[in-house]
This record gives C-alpha cells, structure tokens and sequence, in this order.
C-alpha cells in the first residue's frame, strides 16, 4: 500500500509505527544491495560489516578505517590489505576474509540474477535469516516478512536486474510525501485502529489466510481473536467502510490466490454492495 501510495502521489501518515523503508530490517538489506553494487561505498559497507554480528571489533574497524584515510582509499580496499595493518590478530583476519569472501561472492551473481534473487541471495548467504529467525525477538518473524516483502515489491516493479530496482528504490525514498496533517490517509494495522474513527475506512487483505491469518487456522480462540479485530476495522467507520480483496497477490515473494475472508460471509447481505474493479488507476 505505502508501495502504491508512493507512486501515486498520495500523501500518507503511519499510526504507530514505521514507514517500510524506516525499518531497520529493510535498511540492513538495502546497504547490503548497494555495497555489492558498489563495495567503495563506506556507509553501507560500514552498516552491514557487523549485520549478523560477525566479531570484527570497533577497534579492528577504528584502525580499518584510520589506514583507509590515511592511504586515500574506501574501507573495502582496507578490508582487503588488512594482513598489512598492524594490530590486527589472526582470527579477526580470517572473519574479515570470510566477509570479503562473501560479498565477492554475490558480486559474481548480480549479471546473472534479479534483484529479487540477490535479495534471497543475501539474506541466506549473510547469515541475516538465520540470525533474525533465531534472535530470540517476539517480532522476529514479522521482520522477516517484511524482508519478504521487499522481495514483492522488487517482483511488482518488473523483477528487474539489481541497479535499475535500486535507481527505483532511491527515486522512490526521495519521495518525503509523508503527512502528519489531517489530510492524508491513516495507514495502520487493526491493532492500532483501537479507540479511533474515521469517516471512511479501507481493509485491505480481505481474504482467507490474510484475515484470518493463516496461523490462526489451528486454535479455535485465534480464530475468533481475528474476527474480533475485524471486527474493530469495521467499526472504526462512520460513513462508509470498504473492504476489499483480490483474486490474486504477491505477498512475501509468492503468488497466492486466496477465497475473500470468511467473515465477509458473516455480514447481512443487504448491507453489503460488492464493487468488481474499484481502483483500475492502481
């Protein structure tokens, strides 16, 4: 949706939470993109050095970093002289090697590939799946989907090659159209709809395995959990409530075909008006 709202033009505010290209997960993998595309790039290198933790210090960095200003050169051609810098133990050589070993690698892989690809590529050949999944954090995997996710929206812009999707990206982050004035659509998750109301309220998603989610199929009480959240998005309304799905979706990098939601069923139907096409323009 913000995806779309970008496109378009449309000024858009997000209710207790983060723009998509604001969370850390997202920026983790977008550095690791740009320093394959161009690994003299210390920013992003200077991010994803350490992301998974690799062990490679902030002293060991500090001096990295001191030889690279020194010698007039990026942190990655210091990555590669490291044996020449002092101070430097043996087994912080060989993490530094396995880095550049790595990124070498996906380099290899870019004339090959879509940026879809590099994406799966990274996250498995980092370590930064393993490492979220296994991270111990209650949102861990909601942060990975949200990786997936990136990988959607790289299929729905053409699955392209690696440098024109980031071209793309960086045209598309330039766009600061986010608003916080009453004048521009609300974007939140049905949780944070508690206690609010608008004059009119788009769900997305409607659809079996989206709302409900798929998890919830197997405890009776997450199920009726799903329909109460539904239940709050549809009476956060006070003029007119759209919900909507589609016969198809990328979600996550896959193509799923869904039924609509169960709980549309559960609406009388003389108050339901069902709209074939609404939004052609998108």
């Amino acid at each position: 949706i913000e995806e779309a709202f970008l496109r378009g033009g449309v000024p858009y505010r997000i209710v207790k939470g983060l723009r998509f290209y604001e969370r850390k997960e997202i920026k983790d993998i977008i550095s690791y993109l740009y320093t394959i595309i161009n690994p003299d790039d210390n920013i992003n290198l200077l991010r994803i050095i350490n992301t998974p933790p690799r062990r490679i210090g902030k002293q060991t960095i500090n001096k990295l970093t001191s030889y690279a200003s020194a010698n007039n050169i990026s942190l990655y051609q210091a990555l590669n002289k490291c044996r020449k810098i002092k101070g430097i133990n043996k087994g912080t050589l060989e993490k530094i090697h396995g880095f550049i070993s790595m990124i070498e690698e996906l380099r290899e892989c870019v004339k090959s590939n879509t940026a879809t690809e590099m994406i799966e590529m990274v996250i498995d050949k980092s370590g930064y799946k393993t490492f979220l999944l296994e991270s111990g954090d209650h949102k861990a995997e909601e942060r990975y989907e949200n990786i997936r996710e990136l990988m959607s929206i790289s299929i729905l812009s053409g699955d392209q090659m690696l440098e024109p999707f980031l071209q793309e990206l960086s045209l598309m982050s330039d766009m600061d159209i986010s608003d916080s004035s009453e004048d521009a659509v609300a974007l939140m998750t049905l949780h944070a709809a508690k206690g609010l109301e608008f004059d009119y309220v788009f769900i997305a998603g409607m659809e079996d395995n989206i709302l409900p989610h798929a998890n919830s199929m197997y405890k009776w009480e997450n199920y009726e959990e799903e329909r109460r959240l539904c239940y709050v998005g549809i009476t956060r309304a006070k003029k007119g409530l759209f919900m909507l799905y589609t016969k198809s979706r990328t979600l996550y990098g896959n193509l799923h075909v869904n039924p609509p939601s169960p709980y549309i069923r559960d609406i009388p139907e003389e108050l339901i008006l069902f709209i074939k096409n609404p939004f052609n323009v998108l």
